[in-house]
Formats: structure tokens, C-alpha cells, sequence
């Protein structure tokens, strides 16, 4: 057992590429501020990471293990908690994590406010890679930060993959920070919690299931996963473009000039609500459809 009591302190901070094996070890730090456990350091790629049987506990201030260059870490029947489980750190692009065989990786948040939102498995390197297979992911909260399972920082080549043995435990959401340009495979359990979230899922036949989000509209090259999103984003004199047909069950309110060209796309409203304009605006190339009894497609509101 290692144990350090200190603000940021750490239990093994490791400086160059080597390979360092855990088994049956307890890591502790318990200060009230920026905890590293297990740090993964230095300036050389490379160090390969073995926890079998172990704890790594980072409590409510800290990070289980946070990464600063790449690295593969494989983690075998064993629990980790902290602010963040892992934390991957710039500089860990390419980075591996294995978590195996009834591990169970906890993200504790005592925080308030949105800016300290963060997750159980973070990433703020690209191209970081998590296998989640027989194990447990969790996240709680005491205060109202949110805390989902996974924040991928909106960052290219990111991967999750949790197989059908394994359990989500998430108190506040699944996941966060998702690109067109990441890969995500969860229990196909859990296909329905996704889709709350906003993502789609296709069913695979090993009982898992891909998540991904589908963009609905466009504005100056970016993709917005809602058209209220791209209207929010859309500048005076700007054309949001829609990327494929939208039901909406609530009113559009536009208070810019703009045009929204539906690309022969169509919008479909399920209630009395539609379109609402208050300033110059331009449809083209679009249908808008209301089957609601006294149902509204643009209902404008100025001059």
C-alpha cells in the first residue's frame, strides 16, 4: 500500500518509457486537491501499464490515473476512482486503455456549475482508444456538475468499446463531447439511454451496438446535431441547409434574416407549432408539412 496525504500528491509517477506492473497493490492519495495516483510521465512514448488485482483510489479531488504521453494500460480485475478514473492529457494521443475481467472504474463529482463538468474516462488527446470488456463503468454526483460516463472533448479518433458483459452506471448522462469522427460501441441494453442523449444506434450481432449522432443542419460548414442549434449559430445573412428530413414537435423561433434552404429536404411539425419569423427571412428548396388540426408550417410575428 502507497499512500500520500499531500495536495497533488502522487503514489508512482513514472518518467520514461518502461513497463511497470501493479498486482495486488493499493494506491491512496486523500488531499483535498489535484490527487494523481498514478501519473504516466515523461517525454518518451511508450510505457506499458499492467493492474491485476489492485486499487487505485484518487477520492473526489483527483484522477486514478492521468496520462501525459502515449501509452498502453491494461487493468485486470481491479477498481479505480477519482474526479476521473482516467484522465488522458495532451501528449497521449494513440494511447490504449484496457479495462478487463470485473474491473469497476468509478468518477466521483462533488462540484457545482457547468464549467466543472468532466466524466468518468476523459480524454483531451486525440485518437485514445477505451476497451471496456466484463467490467463496470460508473459516475456519481453530490453537486449539480455534470458527470457523465465518458467526455471525449469533441476530439478526432476516439474509441470506445464496452462489450455485451459489460455494465454502465451512469448518474448523469453516458456520453459527452462526441465527433462525426469518433467510434462508439456500448451494449445494445443500453441502446435506448443513447438515443436519449440524441445518438442513433445500429444493432450489431454480438449483442452490442454503434452510437452515433446524426447532424441535422449545416451552417458554414459546420454541423449542428438540431436545427435550433444551427439557427442559435447562424449569422445575419447566413443559410442554414438541412443535411435530411426533420419532425419537430415544437416551435422554431428565428429572430435574424436569414435563409433556410431545405436542400429538398422536408420539416414535419407533430403539433400546432411551426415556423415563427420575426425578421426577413427566405425558404427555399424546402417542404414543410402539418397534419396537427389547426396546425401552422410559418406563422410570421413583425413586418
Amino acid at each position: 500500500t502507497i499512500n500520500n496525504a499531500v495536495a497533488g500528491g502522487r503514489c508512482i509517477n513514472t518518467r520514461d518509457a518502461i513497463e511497470l506492473t501493479l498486482e495486488k497493490v493499493v494506491l491512496n492519495t486523500t488531499s483535498s486537491s489535484n490527487n494523481q495516483p498514478l501519473t504516466i510521465g515523461g517525454e518518451t512514448a511508450g510505457t506499458v501499464v499492467t493492474i491485476k488485482d489492485s486499487d487505485i483510489n484518487a477520492g473526489v479531488a483527483g484522477y486514478g490515473i492521468i496520462s501525459f504521453v502515449e501509452c498502453e494500460v491494461t487493468v485486470v480485475n481491479s477498481t479505480i476512482d477519482g474526479y476521473a478514473a482516467i484522465y488522458a492529457r495532451e501528449g497521449s494521443e494513440g494511447s490504449v486503455f484496457n479495462i478487463t475481467e470485473n474491473s469497476v472504474l468509478t468518477g466521483n463529482n462533488s462540484h457545482n456549475g457547468e464549467s466543472n463538468n468532466f466524466a468518468t474516462l476523459v480524454t483531451w488527446a486525440e485518437d485514445v482508444t477505451f476497451n471496456v470488456s466484463n467490467s463496470t463503468i460508473a459516475s456519481t454526483k453530490t453537486g449539480d456538475a455534470p458527470q457523465p460516463l465518458v467526455n471525449a472533448m469533441g476530439l478526432d479518433g476516439v474509441v470506445l468499446n464496452v462489450d455485451a458483459d459489460s455494465t454502465l452506471d451512469a448518474a448523469d448522462g453516458y456520453y459527452a463531447g462526441y465527433s462525426d469522427d469518433q467510434t462508439i460501441t456500448i451494449p445494445a441494453t443500453y441502446a435506448g439511454e443513447f438515443e436519449a442523449e440524441g445518438f442513433e444506434t445500429s444493432v450489431n450481432d454480438d449483442g452490442t451496438c454503434d452510437a452515433f449522432i446524426t447532424y441535422v443542419a449545416e451552417v458554414n460548414g459546420v454541423k449542428y446535431e438540431t436545427l435550433a442549434d444551427a439557427i442559435e449559430a447562424a449569422e445575419e445573412g447566413d443559410t442554414v441547409t438541412l443535411l435530411g428530413d426533420i419532425v419537430l414537435s415544437s416551435e422554431v423561433e428565428i429572430k435574424k434574416a436569414i435563409t433556410i434552404d431545405g436542400a429538398e429536404n422536408s420539416v414535419t411539425f407533430t403539433s400546432k407549432k411551426a415556423f415563427r419569423p420575426y425578421e426577413d427571412i427566405t425558404f427555399r428548396n424546402i417542404t414543410i408539412n402539418n397534419a396537427v388540426a389547426g396546425g401552422r408550417c410559418i406563422n410570421t410575428r413583425d413586418a
